[in-house]
């Protein structure tokens, strides 16, 4: 993993853009959000500290569904895909939690598209 300091208002992950790195949070936060099919800006939510950004669509080798900005300077670890799945291939504890972040993400989908409906 590499570490990196980025500035408030950069963006780590671009939707549209081939997810081909994961991010963990170290330091810092950063907005969610995705564009609705009448090109609307969403705001889905928040991502902090200890929080992983960008796993689904690197898993899949498909393009990212949202984007990420920092909303403030931030320290994050950057972990390149294919560096990742040579770590989920080689270790069983690492699957396990991986499979544990995805469900996680899922949940979290399922609650925010309840808001959204909820709001609409």
């Amino acid at each position: 993993m590499r570490i990196e300091s980025r500035t408030k208002s950069e963006l780590l992950i671009r939707e549209g853009d081939e997810a081909t790195t994961v991010f963990l949070i170290l330091e810092g936060s950063c907005r969610i959000t995705a564009r609705s099919l009448r090109g609307e800006c969403l705001q889905l939510g928040v991502r902090r500290r200890r929080e992983i950004l960008g796993l689904a669509p690197l898993f899949l080798a498909s393009k990212h569904q949202t984007t990420a900005q920092l909303v403030r300077d931030s320290i994050v670890g950057r972990v390149a895909r294919k560096d990742l799945i040579r770590l989920f291939e080689s270790n069983s504890d690492v699957r396990l939690r991986i499979l544990a972040l995805l469900s996680e993400d899922l949940a979290g989908s399922h609650d925010v598209i309840r808001s959204l409906a909820a709001a609409a």
